[in-house]
């Protein structure tokens, strides 16, 4: 009877509480919780929704997938990928950052979190796995690209295509814009390096805060908004309850969007926990964690959030952090949450330049283009479906959802075809 209640909720085998592993969980929770907060917010951005709504991402998603998942170590919430997603399918149907927008991408939430419990209930994460690596790679290098250069124009402080309109290219190269610049390079430059030297250290977190003295001390010296702020953001608890404003035809249009993102996000979840339990020698139950990434975006979406899923980046730290079990990610999600409600008037500083460098940093570390050569010596036509997907992403980055389904597609057709060959070279053989 013990186990089937530990089957339903999983969160009892954290009863009673283990004094050798509360310490190192709670340290580690706070460590997770000062490279959640920044990252939240410039995911947020990249997603097109206002930067709270990244930290209303991090609090019960974070905290209910630690809850009910089985990895020690896996962190959820906001995460590059199912960002840009988030918003090249929502940026078709509404504003960035309108009531309508945030509607629709608590709406996307709800309907991600259906997928993964169907995934799990029904067990197809099996069948989501069977998905070519070179569909997933092709699709991953080409992301990281769209990501990174989006943020550039917050690194550089303008728009890149305005240099190419002479018009506006003076305007371009202003005292502010070298600065903005100066500053983005430099905190993109240190985050790389004290990851490197130092990567025990929170390197995002010194760097947002040292970014934030600087910008906070250049505009009172130049008497202007020289390097942009986040600006003012909301305190308090986000609102709880269904969104309201959304008909039974946004939820369809919404359905194939919501299914990739369930899809990347089981890919992510499942190669994340994965590498960390082959380190740590902890058996998973996969088909839990996803009930888990289900629940976590359920309870997102009733909580003003955006679809969420694993961070590599997170779960990598919160594993050399020294956490025990997962509920280092649920001192993570309260830490956000008092940050939300006490200390909001602190995060008004932030220069967006720094979190574009935050996200930068996060993903140029996807961006591997030796896998190329490795399909050339393996499997070419691994490298072909490479090439279409990472053509076909690049191409329709606006449609995401058409360039993955292009790279299964020549996936199959590409399998089909070899295997049609190999049976004629049979039948040719058998007849010589």
């Amino acid at each position: 009877m013990e186990d089937k209640y530990k089957k339903l909720f999983p969160f009892l085998r954290f009863l009673p509480p283990d004094k050798a592993a509360l310490k190192p969980d709670l340290q580690a929770g706070i460590i997770i919780a000062m490279v959640l907060i920044p990252q939240s917010m410039a995911y947020a951005e990249l997603a097109g929704l206002p930067p709270q709504y990244g930290l209303y991402c991090s609090i019960l998603p974070c905290i209910i997938a630690a809850l009910w998942g089985s990895s020690s170590h896996l962190s959820t919430g906001p995460v590059a990928m199912i960002s840009l997603i988030t918003a090249t399918t929502l940026g078709s149907f509404a504003k960035s950052g309108s009531e309508y927008y945030i509607q629709m991408a608590q709406g996307s939430c709800l309907l991600a979190g259906f997928f993964f419990i169907t995934f799990s209930v029904f067990r197809l994460d099996k069948l989501v796995q069977k998905i070519d690596s070179a569909v997933i790679k092709g699709f991953t290098n080409a992301a990281a690209i769209i990501i990174i250069l989006s943020q550039i124009n917050k690194i550089l402080g303008f728009n890149v295509s305005d240099i190419f309109e002479q018009d506006q290219a003076a305007g371009s190269f202003s005292s502010d814009t070298l600065i903005t610049v100066a500053l983005g390079v430099v905190a993109l430059a240190s985050i790389v390096l004290l990851k490197k030297l130092f990567p025990k250290w929170p390197s995002v977190l010194l760097v947002i805060i040292f970014s934030a003295a600087a910008a906070c001390l250049i505009n009172n010296y130049l008497q202007r908004q020289a390097v942009a702020t986040v600006g003012s953001v909301p305190a308090g608890l986000p609102a709880l309850g269904l969104p309201t404003k959304l008909t039974i035809n946004d939820y369809v249009k919404l359905l194939p969007g919501s299914l990739v993102i369930a899809i990347l996000g089981t890919l992510e979840v499942y190669s994340i926990s994965r590498i960390i339990a082959d380190n740590t020698g902890e058996t998973l139950n996969f088909r839990q964690e996803f009930l888990g990434q289900g629940l976590a975006c359920l309870g997102g979406g009733i909580s003003s959030a955006y679809p969420s899923s694993g961070s590599f980046s997170r779960s990598a730290l919160s594993y050399s952090a020294g956490a025990k079990t997962s509920f280092s990610s649920v001192i993570a999600g309260l830490s956000v949450l008092v940050v939300l409600v006490f200390f909001t008037k602190y995060l008004q500083y932030l220069p967006r330049v720094a979190l574009g460098a935050v996200i930068i940093s996060a993903v140029i570390k996807l961006i591997n283009f030796k896998v190329c050569v490795e399909f050339w010596r393996k499997n070419r036509k691994d490298l072909a479906t490479f090439s279409v997907t990472f053509a076909a992403t690049l191409g329709f980055q606006h449609n995401i959802i058409l360039s993955i389904a292009l790279g299964i597609l020549t996936s199959l057709l590409l399998r089909i075809f070899s295997s049609a060959v190999s049976k004629k070279s049979l039948n040719w053989s058998r007849q010589l």
